[in-house]
């Protein structure tokens, strides 16, 4: 295991593409240095002749994300959010929480409670553990993460200890034109017992 440092951003815009179809409200991310994820993405190519796709928001861990303790169906929220932003091209963040407050999708209470997360957490820099083998469930790549840091932080906004999906630093997806070829990989790691 590896150790980094990395900066807490709280509602995180990605880097490429449109806001619009990427944005998904109350995510909170570690960013990390792009060296991280360049050095394994070029790894990967060099061993594998395997060329990934850098994720939209860079190389980072997501601490909260696709979550929600939020009264209301977090895919609702989503699906509210894409068609405000489609609509309010130029729209804050702020602008689209009061959007999702007046469609009554989230609660005052609930949009004050965010908002303590974010002024406590954002920009906040911590530091976390990464193993050094990528991983990979032939569609996606990525290293693995321990940090309890993260899962303190988790516990501390209400979410449970551990996501869903573990802790992972995300290195991306296969070019649509290695996409057999990484299911290729993948498939090989298990049939053969091959660490990843």
């Amino acid at each position: 295991m590896f150790k980094s440092p990395g900066i807490l951003i709280v509602d995180p815009i990605p880097f490429s593409g449109k806001m619009n179809n990427l944005f998904e409200p109350f995510w909170m991310i570690l960013m990390v240095s792009g060296d991280i994820g360049n050095y394994y993405r070029h790894q990967l190519e060099v061993r594998y002749n395997l060329k990934l796709v850098k994720p939209v928001w860079g190389s980072h861990v997501s601490v909260i994300s696709g979550e929600t303790i939020f009264k209301t169906n977090y895919d609702m929220i989503v699906s509210s959010t894409k068609d405000y932003l489609k609509k309010n091209n130029n729209a804050s963040i702020n602008d689209l929480y009061l959007h999702l407050l007046d469609k009554k999708l989230v609660t005052i209470e609930e949009l004050a409670n965010w908002e303590t997360i974010k002024n406590k957490f954002h920009k906040k820099e911590i530091h976390f553990n990464y193993d050094i083998s990528p991983r990979t469930n032939g569609k996606h790549w990525w290293l693995k993460v321990i940090s309890e840091d993260f899962e303190n932080i988790r516990e501390e906004c209400g979410y449970t200890r551990t996501p869903y999906w573990s802790f992972h630093l995300t290195l991306g997806t296969p070019l649509p034109i290695h996409s057999e070829h990484s299911l290729y990989i993948y498939n090989n790691y298990t049939k053969f017992n091959w660490t990843h």
